[in-house]
């Protein structure tokens, strides 16, 4: 398919022709009759494209023809736009010009400017005339082909305009169970070997991806593994790029890593002591060498037995490569025809159980066996089938002769094809531009439109304000169509990015010859056909484009790029992207581009732009994200009359006179100072914005009537606001009107208040001044975070907001109260039988409220008439230190609850067993708290965390029913007596940690041990520990260990720790009386880490530490007469330690 012309590419391009060609420009240019004449020679050429389409397989000339006509109707496009760019750039000749009389720009005057428009003029003219004569000859020789007018679609096309949410909920996966469980039962029966490797085999389609995020899902939940990393190889096997991966997935401050060593050196530091599963998905890589050298180098940085691989490839060759041993080979089935029938049924009619017409289950379950068993295709398929479900469109897919085809992706990519298909011409070129991505990218949604649009998919300039709603539109209908997947959303639950299916990569890839997606740099010898152009270049040299090979660009991704070379003349260019590339700056010639609509130059050193920038007046969308050495944007930005988009990351770059800019749907931050900004009238309008809008410094604002200037109320599209003062200023006597001229749209979702310095907030977030009386001016809001407001003495009344999810309010130091008024009005009426306050807020949070003493209940919750937070799920208190309770008995829904710092709190609940979905429960520096009420059938709790509650005594009776216990900390807890034998019953217990509480004479008790056989990372000890009781019983499982001793009767370590044959990291501190380590230390060969810390008389190291083969990292501090007897040169201990890797030795920790 990759040399066929497809009509919807043309079809595309002449209706874009068409719609450039305006009144204005017919008026203006004087060109009436030959642009007539252009647009009737493209309607007449564009009647016969279907039958062109179809006869261009068995005819060539008609084949050459398509090409002709296609290149032909690329440069009426670029003409016409050459007209459109003169009238804008003369817009911007007038704007500049403000007071004075400027004669029409169409009239002849005298002088330079007659000559230059005049020339300009016979130019075009020119041009238009050729391509007519063009056109001339592309028409006599349709004629001559016999090419006919198809008046009726060979193909039905779908009309996508209905609502479509409900399928973006996970699907339920189909007969993968038996996959998964032979899969992990093949990781767990090789647990002794450092490394496996296990291919999962099959076709494209069959979902080798999902089974191995099943098998990643399972591991989690049996805690096979400490890490799991996951990279998409595809055909770029690149040792460094896979090992790069893996870094970042353990570290994400890695990102940018290029030398190898260092990368290894980082994935050792990161893997140390810890059982890890790798997914390399999507391999093609047939060279096996490659695959012994990347091997090797995991082997290496392993940090212990048991870590595995999980491969999924399409080729037997690649999995006999990896796989360990032959039975660990796992090929994955077809699907049966019922199980494909199961997915085209829950695609189209829902799991609702709907009845289906029995005629159409008859057609539905012939389309399923056709599907041959690939799930891909019965869920692309099943999309298609769910936007039209009359019987005569089914039977168009059931009688299809795409379903003859036989063989490997042959015989899938037409399955496919069938829904690309109907899809209607507009929508088939928005996601043939998708192959421009590498396989496995994460594509950003508001990117991907904006991109849609620089290519004139979504209109033109004339229908502006349509473009990103038909995107959105767009976007969503290839989702339907599953033509996208993996969505991922924001907290208001708009969808952020997704991606694409490896398959479906390939068909967009097979329908799109004018795009091309290079991942390893190689040179280019014909570029005379492509028109699309990625460039990811690993920081190499970009390679050489053939003489003239840019010219026909319109779209060029040059990722990595060590340099952007000007001999590339993109003179027809619309998208330039150059994220992450070496550039430091952009030439001048950038400014003739005047075709270009979409410029990023994100996550790049560039420092400045030239002033020909402000030339670009046909540019959309401008991204500066993280441009960090970015410091200041041309003065005359503002003459980009149609920019849309403008995203950066620091106040400095924004736009000088960015009101100018009325166009603007995006603007991140607004920043507002006669040195660093503008004035607040600037955004009076800029009534498009949409999205997220900051503004900052609003001490400059003198009063409510100059903030009402902003014009806020009119910004229909804004969904998060953040308003922001200064916290260095001196006074604060406007703030109140000030923010109360700031009110917001009614559809705004989240709101963010920050440096406030007014005693009351304003009537619009306080009160309803809504005309409905039954309803707040906030009602969307989702998300409201206050913060640093520190002269408010009331919080907002915010309990009947019916969509807050969250709720973050921190350093209101005068707010003394939280009581009725923060729940509802007074004068608010509250039916008893359907009210609920706060009803959705999943999280709440009160931080450094240093002046609240109390948090009352609402009356109408106590008098049982209603109920508040039914679904509240995270709450953290920090740092509250008046508070002396908390009404927490009703909020039996909490996962999470964490309360820190609240010195003054003495009382919790006597509820806390009610809350049987806990996974959480932190209490941290609670100096003045008892006891912990009873946490008996908390069975959902995993972290239990008692630190600095210094006036506890013993830990919450019922605590060995909490059978889903993973970590339980307890520390500096100082009056703590003992620790009961509660804890055996702790079977899940994999991380304990019990230290600096000095009243316990022993911990754990010596029987308890022995039964937590999950037990990986022990802590125990403080200064008062005498014994150290059952550390034998847990020898097999222990992996880290960390004693704490203080007592100087204690001459010698515990004897037991000499059993400790799995121990991998060992911490022995405060053993003051200690002289020299015992010769059994050398028994624990997996020792890879040994920390030694303030044994102040310790000299002596056992000499067997250079048995200690695999010890990689020694740290001693606090040792003063180990440390000098351990100095390189000439200390007596040195030799016994020269060996081990890292050493470090300090005074201090």
């Amino acid at each position: 398919m990759a040399d066929i012309v497809l009509s919807f590419v043309v079809e595309g391009t002449l209706a874009r022709v068409v719609s450039l060609i305006t009144e204005e420009i017919i008026l203006q240019w004087n060109l009436k009759e030959d642009l007539k004449r252009l647009q009737e020679s493209l309607a007449m050429i564009h009647d016969v494209l279907q039958d062109a389409e179809e006869q261009q397989v068995t005819q060539k000339a008609v084949k050459r023809w398509l090409k002709k006509l296609r290149d032909v109707a690329y440069d009426a496009e670029d003409v016409i736009d050459e007209f459109a760019y003169e009238i804008l750039r003369r817009k911007v000749e007038i704007q500049d010009q403000p007071g004075n009389e400027v004669r029409s720009f169409f009239s002849f005057s005298k002088g330079t400017q007659y000559v230059k428009k005049a020339a300009f003029h016979v130019k075009m003219s020119h041009k238009v005339k050729n391509i007519n004569e063009s056109l001339d000859k592309i028409k006599k020789e349709a004629a001559e082909f016999g090419l006919k007018v198809i008046t009726v679609d060979r193909l039905p096309q779908i009309s996508l305009d209905r609502v479509t949410d409900s399928y973006l909920d996970n699907s339920q996966v189909v007969g993968r169970e038996d996959d998964v469980s032979k899969i992990v039962n093949l990781l767990t029966t090789s647990c002794n070997q450092p490394l496996t490797v296990v291919p999962i085999v099959g076709m494209a389609g069959l979902g080798k991806t999902t089974v191995a995020k099943l098998v990643c899902k399972a591991a989690k939940e049996k805690k096979l593994y400490d890490v799991t990393m996951w990279v998409c190889v595809s055909d770029n096997f690149d040792e460094q790029r896979i090992l790069g991966e893996m870094l970042q997935t353990l570290d994400k401050n890695t990102g940018g890593m290029t030398n190898k060593d260092a990368i290894l050196k980082h994935l050792e530091k990161e893997l140390e002591m810890k059982r890890f599963l790798l997914i390399l998905d999507d391999v093609w890589n047939e060279e096996s060498e490659k695959w012994e050298s990347l091997k090797s180098r995991l082997l290496t940085i392993c940090g212990s037995k048991g870590n595995a691989i999980v491969v999924t490839t399409r080729s037997e060759l690649v999995a006999s490569i990896v796989e360990t041993s032959l039975h660990c080979r796992h090929k994955i089935r077809e699907l049966l025809n019922d199980e494909c029938w199961f997915i085209i049924k829950e695609r189209v009619f829902g799991s609702g159980g709907a009845s289906i017409p029995s005629d159409l289950e008859a057609i539905g379950r012939e389309i399923a066996e056709r599907c041959r068993g690939v799930p891909l295709a019965a869920r692309v398929l099943g999309g298609t089938m769910r936007i039209k479900r009359d019987k005569k469109d089914w039977l168009s897919i059931q009688e299809s002769k795409v379903w003859e085809v036989s063989g490997y992706n042959d015989r899938i990519l037409p399955i496919l094809k069938l829904s690309f298909d109907h899809l209607p011409s507009s929508l088939k070129a928005c996601f043939a531009y998708c192959s421009i991505f590498p396989k496995d990218f994460c594509i950003e949604k508001e990117q991907l439109v904006q991109l849609w649009m620089a290519e004139g998919f979504l209109g033109t300039s004339s229908e502006s304000s349509l473009m990103e709603a038909i995107g959105n539109k767009y976007f969503n209908d290839l989702l339907v169509n599953s033509f996208f997947q993996d969505v991922e959303r924001n907290v208001y639950e708009r969808i952020r990015s997704c991606k694409m299916h490896d398959l479906v990569h390939d068909l967009a890839l097979s329908v799109s010859n004018e795009t091309m997606a290079l991942e390893a740099c190689s040179n280019l010898d014909d570029m005379s056909q492509i028109r699309r152009l990625n460039l990811i270049c690993g920081g190499k040299p970009a390679p050489a484009l053939p003489k003239g090979g840019s010219g026909k660009l319109r779209s060029f991704f040059a990722k990595d790029v060590l340099l952007y070379d000007e001999s590339w003349k993109f003179k027809r260019l619309r998208t330039l992207n150059l994220v992450g590339s070496g550039i430091r700056e952009l030439p001048f010639s950038i400014g003739k581009l005047k075709h270009l609509r979409y410029l990023d130059v994100s996550w790049t050193e560039i420092a400045a732009f030239p002033d020909s920038i402000t030339k670009l007046y046909n540019l959309m969308t401008l991204r500066l994200i993280v441009c960090t050495s970015l410091k200041k944007l041309p003065e005359n930005i503002k003459n980009l009359i149609s920019l849309r988009h403008i995203d950066f990351s620091y106040g400095v770059q924004m736009p000088a006179n960015v009101g100018c800019l009325t166009s603007l749907q995006t603007l991140p931050l607004f920043v507002l100072g006669p040195d660093r900004g503008g004035a607040i009238q600037e955004l009076e309008c800029l009534n498009e914005l949409r999205g997220n809008l900051a503004i900052i410094n609003l001490e400059h604002v003198k009063d409510k009537q100059e903030a009402e200037k902003a014009n806020l109320q009119e910004k229909k599209g804004l969904v998060a606001l953040r308003l922001t003062w200064s916290s260095s200023r001196e006074d604060n006597y406007n703030d109140e009107g000030v923010l109360e001229g700031l009110q917001p749209h009614s559809n705004i979702e989240s709101l963010e208040i920050e440096s406030y310095g007014g005693e009351k907030f304003p009537s619009w977030l306080l009160m309803n001044i809504s005309t409905h009386s039954n309803s707040l001016h906030l009602n969307n809001l989702v998300r409201l975070e206050l913060k640093f407001c520190e002269n408010c003495e009331q919080i907002p009344k915010l309990g009947l907001l019916p969509h807050l999810k969250i709720l973050m309010i921190a350093r209101l130091v005068n707010v003394k109260r939280i009581s009725n008024e923060f729940y509802y009005s007074n004068g608010s009426e509250i039916a008893n039988d359907a009210c609920r306050l706060f009803p959705v807020l999943k999280e709440f949070s009160l931080a450094f409220m240093n002046g609240l003493v109390e948090w009352m209940v609402p009356d109408v919750v106590r008098e049982g008439c209603t109920i508040a937070f039914p679904c509240l799920g995270s709450l953290t208190i920090r740092w509250c230190h008046q508070l002396t309770s908390l009404p927490i008995s009703y909020l039996s829904s909490l996962t999470k609850l964490k309360i820190n710092g609240c010195g003054g709190l003495s009382y919790l609940c006597d509820v806390l067993h009610a809350f049987t979905s806990l996974e959480e429960l932190s209490l941290l520096d609670c100096h003045k708290l008892v006891s912990i009420p009873s946490i008996q059938g908390l069975t959902s709790l995993k972290n239990l965390e008692i630190v600095a509650c210094y006036n506890i005594v013993s830990l919450p009776s019922g605590l060995q029913s909490c059978t889903s216990l993973e970590k339980l900390t307890i520390t500096s807890c100082s009056k703590l007596m003992s620790i009961h034998k509660d804890l055996q019953e702790l079977r899940s217990l994999v991380y304990l940690y019990i230290s600096n509480c000095p009243s316990l004479a022993s911990s754990p008790p010596d029987d308890c041990l022995s039964f937590l056989t999950q037990l990986k990372q022990l802590t125990i000890g403080s200064e008062e520990l005498k014994a150290f009781p059952g550390l034998e019983s847990i020898k097999e499982s222990l992996e880290e260990l960390v004693l704490i001793c203080g007592k100087k009767e204690l001459k010698s370590l515990p004897s037991q720790l000499q059993n400790l044959t799995a121990l991998k990291a060992l911490q022995i501190v405060n053993f003051t009386a200690v002289e020299a380590f015992p010769e059994w230390l050398g028994n624990l060969k997996s020792l890879e880490k040994l920390e030694i810390g303030g044994c102040e008389n310790l000299m002596y190291l056992p000499t067997t530490m250079q048995d200690l083969c695999k010890l990689k990292r020694l740290k001693i501090y606090g040792c003063p007469l180990l440390q000098e007897r351990c100095a390189k040169k000439g200390g007596s201990e040195w030799p016994k330690i020269s060996h081990i890797p890292e050493i470090i030795i300090s005074q201090f920790r």
